[in-house]
């Protein structure tokens, strides 16, 4: 009786967890404005800032980035959440950093992220080729110009960027 009980309600826990909907959105340029903002709170503010008591309420939030080539997502990665020791030391949410197959690319596309200097051609031990970068700069403010939104790898790869809720 036990065990079947024990069953059940395992059961009914897996349906529960599982049953729950993410909502994925394409972000809107205040969302991406949000996620430039270096948010740096010192150990020794008094005052609460409105921008750090945002971001921890924006921990419930994932923030994703997707490569997009040729209508097809070749990567999909996350934007950092805050952490307590990264709200004291500065949030910096613009840099990302990933690694992309060579062999999905055409032959102009590999010429271009040859060309790139942010992208690193490496090879394994195996002999897989993969582009490679540390610190990609998603986006940054540029106060003559507003957001800028460095969402393009070459002419055929395109970055898109959500957020997935629960809803």
């Amino acid at each position: 009786m036990k065990k079947i009980i024990f069953t059940l309600s395992l059961l009914a826990s897996f349906l529960f967890i599982n049953g729950q909907n993410i909502e994925k959105t394409e972000l809107n340029i205040e969302d991406l404005e949000y996620l430039q903002k270096n948010i740096n709170k010192g150990w020794s503010s008094k005052e609460p800032d409105e921008a750090l008591i945002n971001s921890t309420k924006n921990n419930l939030i994932t923030y994703q980035f997707e490569i997009v080539y040729n209508d097809t997502v070749v990567y999909r990665g996350n934007i950092d959440k805050p952490s307590f020791g990264q709200i004291t030391m500065g949030i910096y949410r613009t840099k990302v950093q990933f690694c992309l197959e060579y062999d999905v690319f055409d032959a102009e596309t590999k010429l271009e992220l040859a060309e790139n200097k942010k992208m690193k051609l490496i090879t394994t031990e195996s002999g897989n080729k993969y582009y490679y970068t540390d610190m990609y700069e998603l986006f940054e403010m540029n106060y003559k110009k507003g957001l800028i939104v460095n969402d393009a790898l070459s002419e055929k790869i395109h970055f898109k960027f959500y957020k997935l809720t629960e809803k």
